[in-house]
């Protein structure tokens, strides 16, 4: 817990987090403690060789969609190593059944833009302070969402879902997970 909480804290870190707080480490073990009483969040400290790398957490907003964070090792940041943990958290997000993910960066983090946006992120909206990025981990769940927005939300949209299969292109009699 310690390298985690170092990492989090380190100034070079935590200027471009939501909660820029400096805390102590025992409020740091008091939020890991918890963690245990919530089912829809998740927090992995990531090793590779007995080398802290970084810290990556999601909090399961809704069937199939999740919010996702990652902070580096202030000592690896350049070093390619976010995309290797998040290569590797993919098969994570789809065995919990996440198919779309969404993120946050500070407008002012143009490399945390630059390393989502490499890593299939892209810019859904933004305000004066932050990007917000969706990523899809499903071919269906994109379609889905461009079916979506493509509605007129000011009429009522009726479709059938054989219609819906076919503007997805989902095989028939395969079931899909979006």
């Amino acid at each position: 817990h310690l390298e985690v909480w170092q990492a989090r804290t380190d100034s070079r870190i935590c200027c471009w987090m939501s909660n820029q707080t400096i805390f102590s480490f025992e409020s740091h073990l008091d939020f890991v403690n918890s963690l245990r009483s919530f089912s829809d969040r998740f927090f992995w400290a990531v090793y590779k060789d007995n080398c802290f790398l970084g810290s990556v957490n999601i909090h399961v907003m809704d069937s199939g969609y999740a919010e996702r964070g990652i902070f580096m090792n202030p000592c690896l940041v350049g070093k390619a190593m976010a995309k290797e943990i998040e290569e590797n958290a993919y098969s994570i997000y789809r065995n919990l059944g996440i198919s779309v993910l969404k993120a946050k960066v500070r407008k002012n983090n143009i490399r945390s833009l630059k390393y989502h946006q490499k890593t299939g992120y892209s810019i859904e909206c933004e305000n004066e302070e932050y990007y917000f990025l969706i990523k899809f981990t499903s071919q269906y769940a994109e379609r889905l969402y461009e079916i979506i927005k493509s509605f007129d939300h000011k009429t009522s949209a009726d479709f059938e879902v054989d219609d819906l299969r076919k503007r997805l292109a989902v095989p028939e009699g395969q079931y899909v997970n979006y």
